[in-house]
């Protein structure tokens, strides 16, 4: 019997279907049931298959990242060499707590379900949504879930085709904690108000970086892509977070909207503009310290500086 193809990233035998190289990038497009679809250069291909480059706590993080790109943006991660070699500190992750990842398959249940004893069905491969270490962990997670009353298994963990499936519904407590974890703040998460306009590209991403660096989870209105209705969704990550960066530059109403919800609520605001917009800075707020930056390389900086200064995370 001829043996599955490994997939390059988990080493586990999960492709869909055999890797495809395109012609003039030679980039190769890897569709892989745990690791999810992701390119990586012919470079970076070579790497991932030796070992001693890269280890297995660093193939964790890569796939888990790639596959919750893949499920939220519904486009392939690109990897680099820069990535393999610096997976955490080049992507800026970090893994939750195991307390976490039990909240974290609660909040996918709930957002599964339609109603009161809605089947949800879960695969042994979907283990990096929930920041696992494996598909075994994640099995552990669901039968704690069962033992606290949190969720009901209709099927156990059934072997189908190329996996392990169960399916699950969570039970009258589940809801409740699962309405307990949308209220509660996350004091590592910061929301990002800033102009959505082409020319704020470069300012937003040197933000999200930034936090990122300094152990923050940033949080945006549109990211990861939702049907929610946009003024809940933004009222309920402000109402989560530790923290708002507020970009007034293009003096956006929205974002001014965002800043005072958030300084209403007590959440600390870190206000940034770019300096030649100063002048239009509206006379309400103007009196608050803004980081005035004169490019992206003088905004990273600054911020980061303001972070570490007033409202630290240890990483």
């Amino acid at each position: 019997m001829t043996e599955r193809p490994k997939c390059c990233l988990c080493l586990g035998n999960e492709l869909e279907k055999a890797p495809e190289q395109e012609p003039r990038s030679r980039r190769f497009h890897v569709r892989c049931r745990v690791c999810g679809h992701f390119v990586v250069s012919e470079a970076g291909w070579g790497h991932l298959w030796d070992s001693n480059r890269v280890d297995a706590s660093d193939r964790l993080v890569l796939s888990t990242y790639t596959r919750q790109y893949w499920e939220r943006r519904n486009k392939p991660f690109a990897i680099s060499t820069g990535h393999i070699r610096a997976p955490s500190k080049s992507l800026g992750f970090r893994f939750m707590s195991v307390l976490d990842k039990i909240d974290a398959v609660v909040r996918a249940l709930a957002e599964k379900s339609t109603s009161l004893g809605s089947i949800v069905e879960l695969s042994w491969h979907d283990w990096p949504l929930f920041q696992a270490h494996s598909g075994d962990e994640l099995r552990e997670i669901v039968s704690h879930l069962q033992a606290v009353n949190l969720v009901a298994v209709a099927i156990g963990w059934r072997e189908v085709n190329c996996g392990y499936f169960a399916r699950v519904s969570l039970t009258v407590k589940g809801w409740e904690h699962a309405a307990v974890l949308r209220e509660r703040k996350k004091p590592g998460q910061a929301f990002v108000a800033i102009s959505f306009h082409s020319s704020m590209k470069d300012a937003k991403r040197a933000i999200l970086q930034t936090l990122s660096d300094c152990h923050y989870e940033p949080k945006m209105s549109n990211d990861p892509p939702h049907n929610d209705k946009i003024c809940d969704r933004i009222m309920a990550l402000i109402r989560q977070s530790g923290l708002v960066v507020a970009d007034v530059t293009r003096q956006s109403q929205g974002v001014y909207y965002e800043a005072g919800f958030a300084q209403g609520l007590g959440i600390p605001v870190v206000w940034t503009c770019c300096d030649r917009d100063r002048r239009r800075l509206h006379f309400d707020t103007r009196q608050f310290n803004h980081i005035l930056w004169s490019d992206i390389a003088d905004l990273k900086v600054q911020l980061k500086d303001r972070i570490e200064g007033t409202a630290p995370r240890r990483g």
